[in-house]
């Protein structure tokens, strides 16, 4: 029951083609190869064996296809998210063509520190959607790396109590939170009060305030209110079959 509860609590799923923990990503330089390869035929694995698979992933780099991937969406949940996924089912959710996600939990922030300057040389286009104390914990990530190459930094009503910083690199960075946690007094609100709501906040470069029913856990509302999720992630290599709106993007 422990290995289960653990394994869920501090992963990062990658699709396609893959899942896996961080930890097995961080053991070799090689299995950073997965990231370069796309999505053309390739299955959804559920082992986290990956050197098996690299041979057939290499093969695939090379090969002209609409689905070769060009941008990494990396999504990461608030305090609780491992329990009630408000941001992993969105994650599962979302379907970009030309896209790998990635998902981790709010407590990673170390482990993107040493994975994200891997991932910068591969050159993809990066976009970050983070809550509550997940956003808050990888802007610490961003902070503690020299350079970054982050096109998109999405905050959802990020928490937390400590000075914050803006993180070099960062094209655009946008931030939704909730007006007025009290108004909608439920438990996803009194957790981002108890937690430290920061709502607006003058370091990013756009801030957007949800007013009630929206609350704390309405991540696909705040999303569908993104104008950075709306315009820099549908955009070029992440066309939709549906694009018109960003709804199609979240079925």
């Amino acid at each position: 029951m422990w290995r289960c509860f653990e394994y869920l609590y501090k992963p990062i799923f990658v699709f396609p083609p893959c899942f896996l923990p961080l930890t097995q990503i961080l053991q070799s330089t090689q299995n950073l190869n997965y990231i370069q390869s796309h999505a053309l035929n390739a299955q959804c694995l559920d082992s986290v064996d990956l050197d098996s698979h690299l041979d057939s992933l290499d093969s695939m780099q090379n090969l002209d296809s609409p689905n070769k991937v060009q941008h990494i969406v990396i999504f990461i949940g608030g305090f609780m998210d491992s329990i009630h996924q408000c941001v992993f089912k969105n994650f599962l959710s979302f379907r970009a063509k030309g896209a790998i996600k990635l998902y981790s939990t709010y407590d990673s922030t170390q482990l993107w520190v040493q994975l994200l300057p891997r991932i910068y040389p591969l050159r993809y286009s990066l976009t970050i959607i983070a809550h509550s104390w997940g956003a808050n914990n990888i802007i610490k990530a961003l902070c503690a790396i020299d350079s970054n190459h982050i096109r998109a930094l999405i905050t959802l009503d990020p928490v937390g109590r400590n000075a914050i910083h803006r993180p070099q690199g960062i094209e655009f960075w946008e931030n939704l939170y909730i007006q007025d946690h009290l108004k909608h007094l439920n438990r996803p609100n009194i957790s981002a009060l108890i937690g430290g709501a920061r709502k607006s906040i003058p370091l990013a470069d756009s801030n957007t305030a949800l007013c009630a029913p929206f609350h704390h856990a309405s991540i696909r509302e705040m999303l569908r209110h993104s104008k950075a999720f709306d315009t820099l992630i549908t955009q070029d290599s992440l066309k939709h079959d549906n694009p018109e709106s960003t709804s199609s993007l979240l079925k």
